[in-house]
């Protein structure tokens, strides 16, 4: 069983990271809030990599190195998007960034994941 004060993350598969209600965390700690979220958002970037590289596959090879442009401009947009927030002024902000991040990083993950032809 999960334990809701302080998760052993690297014990959790990627289901179960994802399936933790982090506001419960620690009792909604700012801290171990954003520590939840942020493995959160690990999970969803690797995502976003996979759907990426599936995209590239499902796509006519005319319009790949039009994704590959788009990935590439969806990752600078993403870092200065989330670093709005300086994670040095204090657990409320950091908390910020990393709902951000999480929320950035699987938005492009179920975007990528529908993502056909596109005929050129």
């Amino acid at each position: 069983m999960v334990n809701p004060v302080d998760p052993d993350y690297e014990a959790l598969s990627d289901v179960q990271i994802l399936s933790l209600d982090c506001e419960s965390v620690a009792m909604g700690a700012d801290r171990f809030v954003a520590g939840c979220w942020s493995e959160q958002a690990h999970v969803w970037k690797l995502r976003v990599e996979a759907e990426y590289q599936k995209a590239l596959k499902r796509v006519d090879p005319e319009m790949r190195p039009h994704v590959r442009k788009a990935q590439a401009a969806w990752v600078k947009f993403a870092k200065l998007k989330c670093s709005q927030w300086d994670d040095t002024a204090g657990t409320a902000s950091m908390r910020e960034q990393t709902w951000c991040e999480l929320e950035t990083y699987k938005n492009r993950a179920e975007e990528l994941a529908e993502v056909e032809g596109l005929s050129g």
